[in-house]
């Protein structure tokens, strides 16, 4: 039987060995060359992928295109065939063994953000970077940032008086240079400020508020009370734990007071705060965060904040207001993202329904909603940045934020505690 692979060739047609081109002689050019009559089979050859070279600098979120599979042109044995295999970073692709039997080669999907093996180097913070190693599945794993030398994030955002008349401020964007060059707001009258203080509360970081220690009278008289004699500032309580794990002892989020300038009321939801259990070591600190910026309420959430007429929704802030809300807390966040790589870390062990909410989606939105800036209070038994505390700074850095904006106070605290956190609100405020 002839071989089904070879093109048809009439009988009295011979078919020469291949030999070295050079040994074949040139006919002079006044004799015709006949033309050849064996026709030659297209081939459908799928393109090579070409190795990239290593990165040095790409954004934040890298986005390469796709790639084709890194597989050499190669026959295959049953036409019709049709098989997964792997391609590009990380992807798989479907190939198909056509009638001239070579591969052909649909679109790599599925793909990773980088080649795996490369490192690279990204920007980070203020004008840093940091180096980042792709893992085997085609991930960034990242160390942490360094060199940052500029003045703010590219794209966020700063309230200042500089430049402006008395009682006014203006906006100011940072930069692709981490400097704030860019008017995002011409000068107008100061904003009010709505101020939330979103307190933890459960089993772990209890003993911080007991009376023994004084630590809420010192919260009323070196945070809240400056807070207040701000202008135009009022100041909320609201409070957190987890997803009920251990027959109702829990709660994502808890209303407590809106913002407002009783400082008896404040103190008064300070003191009677709920005793939640906490469930296990992560808290639902998303959440809450979720329910103060606007978004939908979880089921699960059945004692939101009571607003007053004209307030907005979940946080119950006035019209116009700059947000600030202040988290104190010891535990590490669900859903929140990895310190090094950002990907959502913590998952609940437990499922929940509808789904709770994660870094990567609230991220944005905490982002593009005007005036939400927040700060974090660690009230852990350890001062240092383990790694809970850089899980928070880099929640902050996400934000735009420096990641100063964690604040390490402790277990107990002082008349000097909250000075830096009075200080920082009145920097985002321009004030």
């Amino acid at each position: 039987m002839a071989d089904q692979s070879s093109p048809d060739v009439a009988p009295d047609t011979v078919v020469p060995d291949v030999v070295d081109p050079t040994d074949v002689p040139v006919p002079p050019d006044d004799v015709p060359v006949p033309p050849m009559d064996v026709p030659v089979p297209p081939i459908d050859v799928p393109m090579m992928d070409t190795p990239t070279p290593p990165i040095d600098v790409v954004s934040d979120r890298p986005s390469m295109p796709d790639v084709v599979p890194d597989v050499p042109s190669e026959a295959c044995m049953r036409p019709g065939a049709i098989e997964m295999v792997s391609c590009g970073r990380c992807g798989t692709t479907e190939r198909f063994c056509n009638a001239m039997r070579f591969w052909e080669y649909g679109a790599c999907t599925n793909q990773g953000v980088c080649v795996a093996g490369t490192t690279a180097m990204l920007p980070c913070g203020m004008c840093g970077t940091r180096t980042a190693r792709c893992n085997d599945r085609c991930q960034y794993e990242m160390a942490a940032c360094t060199g940052e030398m500029g003045d703010c994030v590219p794209g966020s955002t700063r309230r200042t008086s500089a430049g402006c008349g008395a009682g006014e401020s203006r906006l100011l964007r940072c930069s692709a240079m981490c400097a704030l060059t860019e008017i995002a707001e011409p000068c107008r009258p100061n904003p009010p400020a709505d101020i939330t203080i979103l307190l933890e509360t459960a089993g772990s970081i209890s003993p911080v508020y007991s009376t023994a220690t004084g630590n809420l009278a010192t919260m009323m008289s070196r945070l809240v009370t400056p807070l207040l004699a701000q202008p135009n500032t009022n100041v909320g309580v609201s409070y957190f734990a987890d997803f009920d794990f251990s027959a109702g002892t829990d709660r994502p989020f808890q209303g407590g007071v809106e913002p407002i300038t009783d400082p008896m009321a404040i103190e008064a939801r300070l003191t009677m705060r709920p005793n939640f259990g906490g469930g296990d070591f992560a808290e639902a600190t998303l959440e809450a965060l979720a329910v103060l910026a606007g978004e939908p309420i979880h089921p699960r959430i059945t004692m939101p904040l009571m607003c007053s007429a004209g307030r907005q929704a979940g946080g119950c802030w006035r019209a116009g207001a700059q947000k600030i809300v202040i988290v104190v807390t010891d535990s590490p966040v669900h859903l929140g993202p990895d310190p090094m790589t950002g990907a959502d870390s913590m998952p609940y062990t437990s499922m929940i329904t509808p789904a709770p909410a994660r870094w990567s989606t609230l991220r944005p939105i905490l982002r593009t909603r005007e005036g939400i800036s927040i700060l974090y209070l660690w009230a852990g038994a350890t001062m240092t940045a383990d790694t809970s505390v850089l899980q928070l700074r880099r929640m902050a850095t996400d934000m735009g934020q420096p990641d100063s904006d964690v604040v390490l106070v402790g277990r107990m605290w002082n008349m000097t505690t909250f000075d830096p956190v009075v200080a920082r609100v009145r920097a985002l405020r321009g004030i």
